[in-house]
């Protein structure tokens, strides 16, 4: 074989490979979009004064559960400000762990100790935690989900996959119980709102 012929070969088989095919393809595109959903969301939600500790502290992100986001999320806040604040995320592999974030993403799994294998594994979520995760929230939080069901517990945003697309239900309902100032023009971009 030719020498540039192979070359060609080599770099068609590397361009391969950077664009996965089937489920593998379809889970590597919703992982962006849900990040940048994420942080335009806030632009789209206003905060009591009180949920900050000062008028230069960020708008923290938190992450519950498994973090399907790796350093997608980090690379995405970079130098990224909406309302004159910057951008923090937060890891909480745990209810236990979990702090204060003005964004909570809960993944479609947690984290699970196995103390037999002394091991940490994914487990499904369980509605009568999601509902009491809710309850115990001291200050507005908007709480997004990434799992069937989630706006019908009472979370706020629930992601939604619609062929090849993300979508999101909208919870207006209890965004606004939970103290969060939701600007009209998100829910028009809602697939759903629940009211």
């Amino acid at each position: 074989m030719k020498p540039y012929l192979i070359k060609i070969f080599i770099i068609l088989m590397w361009i391969g490979t950077l664009f996965p095919r089937g489920v593998e393809a379809q889970a590597s595109r919703e992982i962006p979009i849900k990040a940048a959903y994420l942080v335009n969301f806030a632009k789209y939600i206003d905060w009591p004064d009180s949920a900050f500790a000062d008028a230069t502290s960020p708008i923290i992100i938190g992450i519950l559960g498994t973090d399907s986001f790796g350093v997608l999320l980090d690379k995405l806040i970079e130098n990224k400000v909406v309302k004159d604040r910057e951008f923090l995320i937060k890891r909480f592999p745990t209810l236990d762990a979990l702090d204060y974030c003005h964004i909570l993403f809960i993944g479609e799994e947690k984290i699970a100790m196995d103390s037999s294998a002394n091991t940490q594994n994914p487990i499904r979520w369980d509605s009568a935690e999601i509902k009491n995760l809710m309850e115990k929230l001291e200050k507005p939080m908007l709480l997004v989900g990434d799992f069937n069901g989630f706006a019908e517990m009472g979370g706020h945003i629930e992601f939604k996959k619609s062929g090849n697309n993300i979508k999101f239900i909208f919870n207006l309902k209890t965004a606004r119980q939970a103290g969060l100032d939701v600007r009209s023009s998100i829910l028009r971009v809602a697939a759903e709102v629940k009211e």
